[in-house]
């Protein structure tokens, strides 16, 4: 069957221009889907007048972006142990005279988090080191992580003003980070970033602020602001307090590409109950950051039915298995779904319909026996395969039966365990062959027989009283026999 994509319109389409001598059609070209890149969290700000450790900020998870920044008094910046992190296009940036005051050099280190990530650690530079790390999230899982960088130093001047430099973005919904050193030696701030402008920028905020007077002192400010289309985004300004040698860089993170449609295959199947389905899913486009499914089952399903593992990657090659429960309702239609796990909402159903396994054969035990009048016999019935889905069956007469032959329970489970006694009448005509059948009850009309031969009961002795007497001739006595035993058929 061929598959079926679920997406949502609007990310690409055809304009349709109507006039009343003719109908133009424009093609629009496709662009992908971005999801937005966020701030998520920093660490504590730390200085340090030998190495520098990094406290790891709050919340990370994995896939998040971290950009790690030290600061020192325009000394050498290394990490003695990187656990991962890489310096960033464009670091180091730096101004002013090494290890005199004041001085500046920032570098920035990046890693993508992989969970349960360690700090990393700023070797020491000499006069003082300070470091934090800062987390983002929904930034694309492969490659480095920025569609452009840039950096600079202001001119190499000592003074209040400052420039960070912009760049050109080619994809839209970029996030832009604004890094801003300061190599203010007068006292441990937070105040040291004036308010940002940059009018290609939107929801401008400062997001960290801090300097440490430890050795001669330094620190930064980081600064996020919004891109929404591709293009250039220009140099951002601000004031700085106090007046400060100054590195500064700009990194536009670059937004994961969301999925715009996923495919199941198959898109509908049948199964019988316990028995297994291989789906697969297409999280289209192929560029998409997160292809990842989680197939969950829905409306129709019995809690026994279930998919493993419940979440695959979206590629069209990895898998789930659905199991259909052998217990609830037959048939059903179950409705699993895989939805894309990158949170764009996309999704496509599979519809499973589930029936029941049907039994193929009755046998009944004893297939033959022969009672007498009155007497019983157990009869029991065992319904194949044993894993049908119901296997229970129901006893009934049939030819050569007197209508007084009874059997009880008239249903017994067919599994070779629970019986059914079969009562013959002590009556009737004799001898009889009275077929008795039992028939599955999952309506496949599969059945057993036995045939249960009823016999009279034979008289075994007769006594007569008295059993001696003496009388005249002429007299008479009176003679009594009794057959045996009490339920012979004819005493």
């Amino acid at each position: 069957m061929t598959p079926k994509k679920f997406s949502r319109p609007g990310r690409a389409g055809v304009v349709r221009i109507a006039s009343l001598s003719s109908v133009i059609v424009l093609a629009l070209a496709a662009t992908p889907a971005r999801a937005a890149v966020a701030y998520r969290s920093s660490g504590t700000f730390t200085a340090s007048a030998a190495a520098c450790t990094a406290p790891m900020p709050a919340g990370v998870v994995a896939g998040d972006i971290l950009l790690l920044v030290v600061e020192s008094e325009n000394q050498a910046i290394t990490l003695s142990t990187p656990n991962g992190f890489v310096e960033v296009t464009n670091s180091p940036q730096f101004a002013g005279t090494a290890a005199l005051d004041p001085a500046n050099r920032i570098a920035v280190f990046w890693k993508r988090a992989v969970g349960g990530d360690s700090s990393p650690v700023a070797a020491d530079s000499g006069d003082h080191t300070t470091c934090q790390l800062h987390a983002f999230s929904g930034a694309i899982q492969s490659g480095d992580p920025w569609d452009v960088t840039a950096g600079g130093n202001d001119g190499g001047v000592n003074d209040t003003s400052a420039v960070i430099p912009g760049a050109t973005t080619t994809v839209a919904n970029t996030l832009v980070v604004l890094v801003q050193g300061t190599s203010n030696n007068v006292a441990t701030s937070t105040t040291n970033c004036g308010a940002a402008a940059n009018a290609a920028l939107t929801a401008i905020t400062e997001r960290t602020d801090n300097s440490n007077t430890q050795g001669s002192g330094g620190g930064h400010c980081l600064i996020t602001g919004n891109r929404a289309a591709a293009g250039a985004y220009g140099n951002t300004t601000l004031t700085l307090t106090p007046t400060t040698y100054k590195g500064a860089m700009s990194i536009a993170l670059k937004p994961a590409i969301l999925v715009t449609g996923v495919t199941v295959n198959p898109m509908s199947d049948t199964i019988s109950a316990g028995g297994t389905r291989t789906l697969s899913a297409t999280a289209s486009p192929a560029g998409a950051t997160n292809r990842n499914v989680n197939w969950t089952t829905g409306a129709g399903c019995d809690a026994s039915d279930g998919v493993s593992p419940a979440s695959t990657l979206g590629d069209g090659v990895a898998t789930t298995t659905f199991t259909a429960g052998t217990t609830g309702t037959f048939p059903r239609t179950c409705v699993v779904t895989a939805t894309a796990a990158d949170g764009s909402g996309y999704s496509a159903p599979s519809s499973i319909t589930i029936n029941p396994v049907l039994v193929t054969g009755v046998s009944v035990t004893p297939p033959t026996a022969t009672i007498q009048g009155g007497g019983a016999q157990a009869l029991s019935a065992t319904a194949s395969p044993a894993g049908a889905t119901n296997r229970n069956v129901n006893w009934t007469k049939g030819a050569g039966c007197d209508a007084l032959d009874t059997l009880s329970p008239a249903t017994t489970a067919g599994d070779g365990v629970a019986t059914t006694t079969f009562t013959a009448y002590a009556g009737g005509t004799y001898p009889r062959a009275c077929v008795v059948r039992a028939t599955a009850a999952d309506g496949s009309t599969v059945y057993g027989e036995a045939t249960v031969t009823v016999n009279a009961v034979p008289v075994t002795g007769v006594s007569v009283t008295p059993a001696t007497a003496t009388i005249q001739g002429g007299a008479t006595q009176a003679l009594s026999a009794t057959a045996s035993p009490a339920g012979a058929t004819n005493r």
